[in-house]
């Protein structure tokens, strides 16, 4: 409870300590292995928007992502008119494939911007230079990984942004900081941010306090298993008040071992491409380049034994659509862990999820089996 303790007292200190606390946290923040710019921000939502409209690129142009983000990114993208074009992660890293990057930039791309997943900071200085040979700004999401004042964002970055809220391990309730890189970049955006109205220390209390509450309720074990009984003996299912969704299979038998899991417990999803459409491209038999830019395995004149020759068209995945991210984001399972959950209950945790798996095999085999009788 100290991190609610020090955010109501400073609810009703003075406000005039403001222009002090911010040069208290540029100082933080500038360490001998990043010394870009400092810029408190109410969130990195509202530091993205603030960059864009510096930056007012023409419209339609476009814009790099990882393929998995929250919602809320893509469509401030989309607001200042640009084009999202998804890059790909690998399912195993969940670091960006930077080995697509030359397909799917073109003469219109002006960002790539990063998102660091997982509270996993990934190598990115292979994209630093792809983008800096083609004049390509470089964005670093850092909302999930921030792990200390070691190992900050790379210093070539144009932008990196790192988030303070609620569900963070890191928290402040609320907040953000961004590293600018360029100077005049750093004056633009803090003058205009500058003309932003401020949060009131009404408006933070109400949001502490709201935390409290949903603290008191969600993780002290106490109200958190009584709470769960009389919602029981009420015949209400306490998970609808949480998290909207239609567990799988391997999601109930999970939750029938005694294990909470859940599909959508993030905002995490998927970055479309904007048409929307995940179906592989098959070339025509003549359009030859489509063939080799989109790697269908395609034999113009097959000999049959005779004078016939026959077209084989192997349709190639759609190389533009994030297909790892998709299979990741529609697979992966998010369970109740955090750094109070003992080790005891962890092992039980990882016994249920190895009989879940092994039952999910087992009954995924035998679908395929009667399948292939019928």
């Amino acid at each position: 409870m100290p991190e609610f303790t020090y955010a109501l007292l400073q609810c009703v200190r003075c406000s005039h300590e403001r222009e002090v606390l911010i040069q208290k946290l540029q100082k933080l923040w500038t360490t001998p292995t990043n010394t870009n710019h400092v810029l408190p921000l109410l969130s990195v939502r509202s530091g993205f928007d603030l960059y864009l409209r510096i930056m007012k690129f023409p419209p339609g142009s476009e814009v790099i992502m990882s393929a998995v983000n929250i919602p809320d990114m893509v469509h401030i993208v989309r607001h200042h008119q640009l084009q999202v074009v998804p890059l790909d992660i690998s399912i195993d890293t969940t670091a960006p494939k930077v080995e697509l990057l030359k397909d799917i930039v073109t003469p219109h791309t002006v960002a790539i911007v990063i998102a660091h997943l997982y509270g996993k900071m990934c190598s990115i200085d292979d994209i630093i230079s792809f983008a800096k040979e083609r004049n390509i700004q470089v964005i670093e999401d850092c909302a999930e990984c921030f792990g200390g004042f070691e190992k900050l964002s790379h210093p070539e970055t144009d932008l990196a942004l790192f988030s303070f809220g609620v569900i963070k391990l890191h928290t402040s309730f609320g907040g953000s900081i961004a590293k600018i890189k360029d100077i005049d970049m750093y004056r633009k955006m803090l003058e205009l941010h500058s003309t932003y109205r401020l949060q009131t220390r009404l408006a933070y209390m109400r949001k502490v306090l709201k935390y409290i509450v949903l603290y008191f309720c969600l993780d002290v074990p106490f109200v958190n298993k009584n709470g769960i009984r009389v919602f029981q003996t009420l015949g209400i299912n306490h998970k609808d008040f949480a998290i909207k969704e239609n567990p799988d299979n391997f999601v109930s038998l999970l939750n029938a071992l005694g294990v909470e899991a859940y599909r959508g417990a993030t905002q995490l999803t998927v970055v479309e491409p904007h048409n929307g459409d995940p179906e592989p491209f098959t070339p025509s038999p003549l359009d030859t380049t489509s063939v080799i830019n989109s790697c269908t395995a395609y034999v113009p004149e097959t000999n049959c034994g005779d004078d016939t020759s026959v077209s084989v068209k192997i349709p190639a995945v759609n190389k533009r659509y994030p297909h790892e991210a998709k299979y990741l984001i529609d697979h992966v399972v998010y369970l109740p862990i955090n750094k109070l959950v003992p080790f005891h209950q962890l092992n039980c945790m990882l016994q249920a999820i190895r009989l879940a798996v092994n039952v999910d095999k087992t009954s995924a085999s035998r679908i395929t089996r009667v399948n292939q009788v019928a």
